[in-house]
Protein backbone atom coordinates (compact mmCIF):
# COMPACT_ATOMS: atom_id res chain seq x y z
CA UNK A 1 0.00 0.00 0.00
CA UNK A 2 2.85 2.59 0.83
CA UNK A 3 4.16 1.54 -2.58
CA UNK A 4 1.44 2.41 -4.64
CA UNK A 5 0.74 5.40 -2.75
CA UNK A 6 4.37 6.54 -3.49
CA UNK A 7 3.41 6.10 -7.25
CA UNK A 8 1.02 7.87 -7.09
CA UNK A 9 2.68 10.69 -5.41
CA UNK A 10 5.23 10.65 -8.12
CA UNK A 11 2.61 10.72 -11.25
CA UNK A 12 1.37 14.13 -9.16
CA UNK A 13 3.76 15.68 -8.73
CA UNK A 14 5.20 15.76 -11.51
CA UNK A 15 1.88 16.99 -12.98
CA UNK A 16 1.67 19.32 -10.80
CA UNK A 17 5.43 20.32 -11.40
CA UNK A 18 4.95 20.44 -15.47
CA UNK A 19 1.44 22.65 -15.04
CA UNK A 20 3.07 24.85 -12.68
CA UNK A 21 5.90 25.56 -14.99
CA UNK A 22 3.29 26.62 -17.48
CA UNK A 23 1.69 28.56 -15.23
CA UNK A 24 -1.48 26.24 -15.11
CA UNK A 25 -2.78 27.82 -18.81
CA UNK A 26 -5.04 24.69 -18.73
CA UNK A 27 -6.75 25.23 -15.47
CA UNK A 28 -5.88 24.15 -12.40
CA UNK A 29 -6.22 20.34 -13.03
CA UNK A 30 -4.38 20.92 -16.30
CA UNK A 31 -6.42 18.87 -18.89
CA UNK A 32 -8.46 21.70 -19.64
CA UNK A 33 -9.33 23.98 -22.78
CA UNK A 34 -5.77 26.02 -22.98
CA UNK A 35 -7.43 29.42 -20.63
CA UNK A 36 -5.75 31.15 -17.78
CA UNK A 37 -7.12 28.86 -14.33
CA UNK A 38 -9.71 30.53 -12.63
CA UNK A 39 -9.03 33.09 -9.63
CA UNK A 40 -11.03 31.48 -7.15
CA UNK A 41 -9.17 27.77 -7.39
CA UNK A 42 -5.99 29.31 -6.00
CA UNK A 43 -3.61 27.91 -8.39
CA UNK A 44 -2.14 31.24 -8.94
CA UNK A 45 -2.79 33.46 -5.97
CA UNK A 46 0.02 35.18 -4.39
CA UNK A 47 0.98 33.65 -1.06
CA UNK A 48 0.75 30.00 -3.11
CA UNK A 49 2.85 31.45 -5.20
CA UNK A 50 5.38 32.78 -3.34
CA UNK A 51 5.70 29.26 -1.58
CA UNK A 52 6.12 27.39 -4.38
CA UNK A 53 10.00 27.34 -4.71
CA UNK A 54 12.23 26.65 -2.06
CA UNK A 55 15.76 27.90 -2.52
CA UNK A 56 15.24 28.36 -6.07
CA UNK A 57 13.93 25.38 -6.42
CA UNK A 58 10.77 24.10 -7.30
CA UNK A 59 8.68 22.98 -4.23
CA UNK A 60 6.67 20.40 -6.65
CA UNK A 61 9.94 18.72 -7.81
CA UNK A 62 11.09 18.41 -4.43
CA UNK A 63 7.69 16.75 -3.76
CA UNK A 64 8.46 14.30 -6.94
CA UNK A 65 11.85 13.29 -5.65
CA UNK A 66 10.31 12.24 -2.21
CA UNK A 67 7.85 10.30 -3.18
CA UNK A 68 10.47 8.70 -5.20
CA UNK A 69 12.65 7.97 -2.26
CA UNK A 70 9.43 6.80 -0.32
CA UNK A 71 8.73 4.43 -2.87
CA UNK A 72 12.64 2.84 -3.60
CA UNK A 73 12.65 2.47 0.47
CA UNK A 74 9.14 0.54 0.46
CA UNK A 75 10.16 -1.56 -2.58
CA UNK A 76 13.79 -1.92 -0.90
CA UNK A 77 12.57 -4.33 2.05
CA UNK A 78 12.29 -6.69 -0.78
CA UNK A 79 15.78 -7.05 -2.49
CA UNK A 80 17.92 -5.75 0.86
CA UNK A 81 19.13 -8.16 3.90
CA UNK A 82 16.76 -8.84 6.75
CA UNK A 83 19.10 -6.67 8.88
CA UNK A 84 18.56 -3.59 6.57
CA UNK A 85 14.57 -3.77 6.52
CA UNK A 86 14.12 -2.08 9.99
CA UNK A 87 16.85 0.89 9.27
CA UNK A 88 15.20 0.81 5.51
CA UNK A 89 11.68 1.21 7.20
CA UNK A 90 13.57 4.10 9.85
CA UNK A 91 14.52 6.70 7.06
CA UNK A 92 11.44 6.44 5.53
CA UNK A 93 9.65 7.32 8.62
CA UNK A 94 11.82 9.83 9.08
CA UNK A 95 11.11 11.37 5.62
CA UNK A 96 7.59 11.17 6.02
CA UNK A 97 7.46 12.76 9.33
CA UNK A 98 9.60 15.91 7.35
CA UNK A 99 6.93 15.84 4.95
CA UNK A 100 3.92 16.22 6.60
CA UNK A 101 4.79 19.59 8.65
CA UNK A 102 5.77 21.23 4.92
CA UNK A 103 1.97 19.75 4.13
CA UNK A 104 -0.29 21.07 6.75
CA UNK A 105 2.10 23.95 6.03
CA UNK A 106 0.73 24.28 2.21
CA UNK A 107 -2.97 23.49 3.48
CA UNK A 108 -3.26 26.18 5.69
CA UNK A 109 -1.59 28.99 3.43
CA UNK A 110 -5.23 27.62 1.14
CA UNK A 111 -7.36 28.21 4.22
CA UNK A 112 -5.84 31.41 5.23
CA UNK A 113 -6.14 32.71 1.49
CA UNK A 114 -9.64 31.08 0.90
CA UNK A 115 -7.59 29.73 -2.67
CA UNK A 116 -7.22 26.33 -3.55
CA UNK A 117 -5.34 24.36 -5.01
CA UNK A 118 -6.71 20.87 -6.32
CA UNK A 119 -3.14 19.40 -7.18
CA UNK A 120 -1.49 20.78 -4.04
CA UNK A 121 -4.08 19.50 -1.53
CA UNK A 122 -4.12 16.20 -3.07
CA UNK A 123 -0.53 15.92 -3.00
CA UNK A 124 -0.87 16.80 0.88
CA UNK A 125 -3.73 14.39 0.74
CA UNK A 126 -1.16 11.57 -0.17
CA UNK A 127 1.72 12.41 2.35
CA UNK A 128 -1.39 12.54 4.88
CA UNK A 129 -2.18 8.88 4.22
CA UNK A 130 1.54 7.78 4.26
CA UNK A 131 2.61 9.14 7.30
CA UNK A 132 -0.93 7.38 8.59
CA UNK A 133 0.11 4.04 7.22
CA UNK A 134 3.36 3.96 9.06
CA UNK A 135 2.15 5.72 12.62
CA UNK A 136 -0.03 2.35 12.13
CA UNK A 137 2.75 -0.17 10.96
CA UNK A 138 4.95 1.37 13.84
CA UNK A 139 1.66 0.44 16.55
CA UNK A 140 1.92 -2.93 15.08
CA UNK A 141 5.09 -3.33 16.59
CA UNK A 142 8.48 -3.47 14.82
CA UNK A 143 8.68 -4.24 11.46
CA UNK A 144 10.04 -8.16 11.24
CA UNK A 145 11.98 -9.64 8.90
CA UNK A 146 9.52 -10.65 5.55
CA UNK A 147 9.28 -14.53 4.93
CA UNK A 148 9.93 -15.44 1.84
CA UNK A 149 6.57 -16.80 0.07
CA UNK A 150 5.39 -13.10 1.44
CA UNK A 151 8.89 -11.46 0.05
CA UNK A 152 8.41 -12.92 -3.78
CA UNK A 153 4.76 -11.98 -3.34
CA UNK A 154 4.97 -8.25 -2.71
CA UNK A 155 7.72 -8.04 -5.45
CA UNK A 156 4.92 -9.56 -7.66
CA UNK A 157 2.74 -7.00 -6.42
CA UNK A 158 5.19 -4.56 -6.78
CA UNK A 159 6.17 -5.56 -10.21
CA UNK A 160 2.47 -4.63 -11.53
CA UNK A 161 1.91 -1.55 -9.69
CA UNK A 162 5.79 0.04 -11.30
CA UNK A 163 4.01 -1.68 -15.01
CA UNK A 164 0.58 -0.02 -13.95
CA UNK A 165 2.01 3.16 -12.48
CA UNK A 166 4.31 3.63 -15.21
CA UNK A 167 1.60 3.17 -17.62
CA UNK A 168 -0.62 6.01 -15.91
CA UNK A 169 2.55 8.61 -16.01
CA UNK A 170 3.07 7.58 -19.59
CA UNK A 171 -0.61 8.49 -20.42
CA UNK A 172 -0.62 11.55 -18.72
CA UNK A 173 2.55 13.21 -20.35
CA UNK A 174 1.34 12.21 -23.51
CA UNK A 175 -2.15 13.04 -23.30
CA UNK A 176 -2.50 15.32 -20.94
CA UNK A 177 1.20 17.48 -20.52
CA UNK A 178 1.53 16.36 -23.98
CA UNK A 179 5.23 16.20 -23.79
CA UNK A 180 7.51 15.85 -26.78
CA UNK A 181 4.02 17.38 -28.32
CA UNK A 182 3.65 21.14 -26.69
CA UNK A 183 6.25 22.79 -25.03
CA UNK A 184 6.34 24.54 -21.49
CA UNK A 185 6.98 27.43 -23.73
CA UNK A 186 5.02 26.75 -25.98
CA UNK A 187 2.84 29.94 -25.79
CA UNK A 188 6.07 31.88 -25.78
CA UNK A 189 7.54 30.13 -28.66
CA UNK A 190 4.08 30.72 -30.55
CA UNK A 191 3.84 34.53 -29.93
CA UNK A 192 7.61 34.97 -31.26
CA UNK A 193 6.42 33.07 -34.24
CA UNK A 194 3.23 35.44 -34.58
CA UNK A 195 6.07 38.33 -34.16
CA UNK A 196 8.53 37.34 -36.98
CA UNK A 197 5.16 36.88 -39.23
CA UNK A 198 4.15 39.73 -38.69
CA UNK A 199 7.98 41.19 -39.43
CA UNK A 200 7.70 38.83 -42.87
CA UNK A 201 4.56 39.44 -44.30
CA UNK A 202 4.29 42.93 -44.86
CA UNK A 203 7.35 42.31 -46.91
CA UNK A 204 5.46 39.92 -49.27
CA UNK A 205 1.84 41.39 -49.15
CA UNK A 206 0.24 44.70 -49.85
CA UNK A 207 -0.19 46.48 -46.15
CA UNK A 208 -4.38 47.38 -47.82
CA UNK A 209 -4.62 43.68 -48.54
CA UNK A 210 -3.00 42.52 -44.70
CA UNK A 211 -5.61 45.30 -43.53
CA UNK A 212 -8.61 43.41 -45.58
CA UNK A 213 -11.47 42.43 -43.39
CA UNK A 214 -12.25 39.22 -43.71
CA UNK A 215 -14.37 36.35 -42.32
CA UNK A 216 -13.69 36.05 -38.34
CA UNK A 217 -14.06 33.17 -35.86
CA UNK A 218 -17.02 33.40 -32.74
CA UNK A 219 -13.79 34.20 -30.26
CA UNK A 220 -11.98 36.79 -32.60
CA UNK A 221 -11.70 39.93 -32.07
CA UNK A 222 -14.70 42.14 -33.53
CA UNK A 223 -14.56 44.10 -36.12
CA UNK A 224 -15.06 47.53 -34.62
CA UNK A 225 -15.08 48.91 -30.99
CA UNK A 226 -17.41 51.70 -29.25
CA UNK A 227 -14.59 53.91 -28.10
CA UNK A 228 -17.24 55.19 -25.06
CA UNK A 229 -17.60 51.88 -23.94
CA UNK A 230 -13.95 51.69 -22.54
CA UNK A 231 -12.71 55.15 -22.10
CA UNK A 232 -13.37 58.33 -20.56
CA UNK A 233 -12.04 61.71 -18.91
CA UNK A 234 -10.15 60.26 -16.46
CA UNK A 235 -8.47 57.51 -19.10
CA UNK A 236 -4.90 58.19 -19.30
CA UNK A 237 -4.51 58.88 -23.05
CA UNK A 238 -1.35 60.21 -25.24
CA UNK A 239 -1.81 62.90 -28.71
CA UNK A 240 -4.19 64.57 -29.62
CA UNK A 241 -7.69 65.34 -28.38
CA UNK A 242 -10.67 64.15 -30.28
CA UNK A 243 -7.82 62.77 -33.22
CA UNK A 244 -7.89 59.04 -34.94
CA UNK A 245 -8.87 56.77 -31.77
CA UNK A 246 -6.11 54.04 -31.15
CA UNK A 247 -6.64 51.50 -29.02
CA UNK A 248 -3.56 49.12 -27.89
CA UNK A 249 -5.28 46.29 -25.33
CA UNK A 250 -1.93 44.84 -23.93
CA UNK A 251 -0.97 42.29 -21.02
CA UNK A 252 2.30 43.28 -19.00
CA UNK A 253 3.27 39.30 -18.86
CA UNK A 254 2.87 38.91 -22.96
CA UNK A 255 6.64 39.09 -24.32
CA UNK A 256 4.79 40.15 -27.57
CA UNK A 257 3.03 42.77 -26.13
CA UNK A 258 6.37 44.31 -24.76
CA UNK A 259 7.22 45.03 -28.34
CA UNK A 260 3.91 46.32 -29.05
CA UNK A 261 3.93 48.69 -26.79
CA UNK A 262 7.58 50.29 -27.87
CA UNK A 263 5.40 50.68 -31.06
CA UNK A 264 3.06 52.38 -28.99
CA UNK A 265 5.10 54.91 -27.74
CA UNK A 266 6.35 55.64 -30.81
CA UNK A 267 3.24 56.14 -33.17
CA UNK A 268 2.24 58.38 -30.08
CA UNK A 269 5.06 60.77 -30.83
CA UNK A 270 4.70 60.50 -34.39
CA UNK A 271 1.62 60.99 -34.64
CA UNK A 272 1.11 63.15 -31.38
CA UNK A 273 -0.88 66.16 -33.88
CA UNK A 274 -3.57 64.13 -35.66
CA UNK A 275 -4.28 60.71 -33.07
CA UNK A 276 -5.41 59.90 -29.46
CA UNK A 277 -3.80 57.07 -27.95
CA UNK A 278 -5.20 55.03 -25.50
CA UNK A 279 -3.42 51.78 -23.50
CA UNK A 280 -5.78 49.61 -21.89
CA UNK A 281 -5.08 46.77 -20.13
CA UNK A 282 -6.49 42.97 -20.87
CA UNK A 283 -5.30 39.98 -18.45
CA UNK A 284 -4.71 37.30 -20.20
CA UNK A 285 -3.35 35.02 -16.82
CA UNK A 286 -4.53 35.55 -13.60
CA UNK A 287 -1.04 36.39 -12.28
CA UNK A 288 -1.59 39.43 -14.17
CA UNK A 289 -4.59 40.50 -12.43
CA UNK A 290 -2.14 41.95 -9.62
CA UNK A 291 -0.06 44.12 -11.88
CA UNK A 292 -3.05 45.39 -13.98
CA UNK A 293 -4.41 46.38 -10.66
CA UNK A 294 -1.64 48.66 -10.26
CA UNK A 295 -2.07 49.87 -13.43
CA UNK A 296 -5.36 50.94 -12.43
CA UNK A 297 -4.32 52.54 -8.91
CA UNK A 298 -1.76 54.32 -11.33
CA UNK A 299 -4.31 56.33 -13.76
CA UNK A 300 -4.64 59.21 -11.47
CA UNK A 301 -1.23 59.70 -10.86
CA UNK A 302 0.28 60.78 -14.51
CA UNK A 303 2.75 58.11 -14.43
CA UNK A 304 0.21 55.18 -15.71
CA UNK A 305 2.21 54.70 -18.96
CA UNK A 306 5.85 54.87 -17.41
CA UNK A 307 4.34 52.48 -14.71
CA UNK A 308 3.63 50.34 -18.37
CA UNK A 309 7.19 50.39 -18.74
CA UNK A 310 8.58 49.63 -15.71
CA UNK A 311 6.27 46.06 -15.35
CA UNK A 312 7.51 45.58 -19.22
CA UNK A 313 11.36 46.26 -18.38
CA UNK A 314 10.91 43.69 -15.36
CA UNK A 315 9.20 40.89 -16.86
CA UNK A 316 9.33 38.04 -15.21
CA UNK A 317 8.13 34.12 -15.45
CA UNK A 318 4.36 33.75 -13.79
CA UNK A 319 4.49 37.36 -13.24
CA UNK A 320 5.24 39.91 -10.32
CA UNK A 321 4.09 39.62 -7.08
CA UNK A 322 2.97 42.19 -4.63
CA UNK A 323 6.49 43.30 -2.97
CA UNK A 324 7.84 43.81 -6.46
CA UNK A 325 4.74 46.09 -7.54
CA UNK A 326 5.77 48.09 -4.42
CA UNK A 327 9.54 48.58 -5.51
CA UNK A 328 8.00 49.84 -8.71
CA UNK A 329 5.66 52.39 -7.14
CA UNK A 330 8.75 53.33 -4.97
CA UNK A 331 11.29 53.84 -7.48
CA UNK A 332 8.73 55.92 -9.84
CA UNK A 333 7.61 58.04 -6.58
CA UNK A 334 3.93 56.56 -6.59
CA UNK A 335 1.94 56.25 -3.25
CA UNK A 336 2.79 52.82 -1.85
CA UNK A 337 0.98 53.72 1.08
CA UNK A 338 -1.22 50.26 2.18
CA UNK A 339 -0.80 49.37 -1.40
CA UNK A 340 -1.44 45.68 -0.73
CA UNK A 341 -5.35 46.56 0.44
CA UNK A 342 -5.37 49.23 -2.47
CA UNK A 343 -4.48 46.22 -4.89
CA UNK A 344 -7.22 44.02 -3.31
CA UNK A 345 -9.64 47.04 -3.55
CA UNK A 346 -8.65 46.93 -7.45
CA UNK A 347 -9.54 43.55 -8.06
CA UNK A 348 -13.19 43.87 -9.04
CA UNK A 349 -12.98 46.22 -11.79
CA UNK A 350 -9.99 44.19 -13.44
CA UNK A 351 -12.27 41.04 -13.37
CA UNK A 352 -14.96 43.33 -15.11
CA UNK A 353 -12.67 44.24 -17.28
CA UNK A 354 -11.77 41.23 -17.86
CA UNK A 355 -15.20 39.77 -18.30
CA UNK A 356 -16.20 42.82 -21.23
CA UNK A 357 -12.85 42.10 -23.22
CA UNK A 358 -14.14 38.50 -23.44
CA UNK A 359 -17.50 39.77 -24.35
CA UNK A 360 -16.11 41.54 -26.41
CA UNK A 361 -14.72 38.93 -28.21
CA UNK A 362 -10.87 40.47 -27.27
CA UNK A 363 -9.30 37.04 -26.46
CA UNK A 364 -5.46 37.83 -27.22
CA UNK A 365 -3.29 40.29 -26.86
CA UNK A 366 -1.95 42.61 -28.40
CA UNK A 367 -5.39 43.49 -29.59
CA UNK A 368 -5.24 46.76 -31.91
CA UNK A 369 -7.97 49.30 -32.86
CA UNK A 370 -7.39 52.10 -35.25
CA UNK A 371 -10.51 54.60 -35.52
CA UNK A 372 -12.23 51.84 -34.44
CA UNK A 373 -11.25 49.16 -36.80
CA UNK A 374 -9.72 45.57 -35.80
CA UNK A 375 -6.25 45.09 -37.24
CA UNK A 376 -5.59 41.93 -37.70
CA UNK A 377 -2.50 40.58 -36.35
CA UNK A 378 -0.54 40.36 -39.66
CA UNK A 379 -1.06 44.03 -40.38
CA UNK A 380 -0.03 45.73 -36.63
CA UNK A 381 3.67 46.23 -37.94
CA UNK A 382 4.54 50.02 -37.18
CA UNK A 383 4.36 51.23 -40.85
CA UNK A 384 0.95 49.90 -41.60
CA UNK A 385 -0.49 51.23 -38.49
CA UNK A 386 0.76 54.46 -39.12
CA UNK A 387 -0.44 54.37 -42.87
CA UNK A 388 -4.29 53.31 -41.29
CA UNK A 389 -3.53 56.49 -38.89
CA UNK A 390 -2.76 58.62 -41.58
CA UNK A 391 -5.69 57.33 -43.84
CA UNK A 392 -8.06 57.86 -41.09
CA UNK A 393 -7.11 61.44 -40.27
CA UNK A 394 -7.01 62.24 -43.87
CA UNK A 395 -10.81 61.17 -44.09
CA UNK A 396 -11.33 63.60 -40.88
CA UNK A 397 -9.99 66.61 -42.75
CA UNK A 398 -12.06 69.26 -43.82
CA UNK A 399 -10.76 68.86 -47.66
CA UNK A 400 -11.70 65.68 -47.96
CA UNK A 401 -14.96 66.59 -46.62
CA UNK A 402 -15.26 69.11 -49.44
CA UNK A 403 -14.15 66.69 -51.67
CA UNK A 404 -17.31 63.93 -50.85
CA UNK A 405 -20.26 66.11 -52.77
CA UNK A 406 -17.71 66.51 -55.89
CA UNK A 407 -17.23 62.68 -55.37
CA UNK A 408 -21.05 62.12 -55.42
CA UNK A 409 -21.75 64.55 -58.37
Amino acid sequence: MIFLVSVLGMALTLHLWIQKERNFDQGCWGAGAAAPASHVAGCQDERLANASKWCGVSVAGLGYLFFLAMALLSFSKNIVPPKWEQRCHGVASLLVGSALPIALYFVGIQIEAQAYCPLCLLTSALILTLFGLYVSTWRRASVSPTPEPLRRREVGYASGIVLAGGGLTVAMLLFVDQIGIRRLDAAAEARQIEAVMEQALPRLLPAAQLAMPRSRSPGEAPKRLKLEDWVDSMTPALGKPGGVDVVFFLDPNCPTCQGSFAIFLRLAEKYRGSARFYLLGRPLWDYSILQISALELAKASGKYFELWQAQFDHQKRGGMVATDIAVLYKNLGLNSTDLSARLDSAYPAVFDLRAKAQSAGINSTPTVFVDSEFVGAWARTEANLGRLIEQAAAKRSPKSKAQQPEEKR
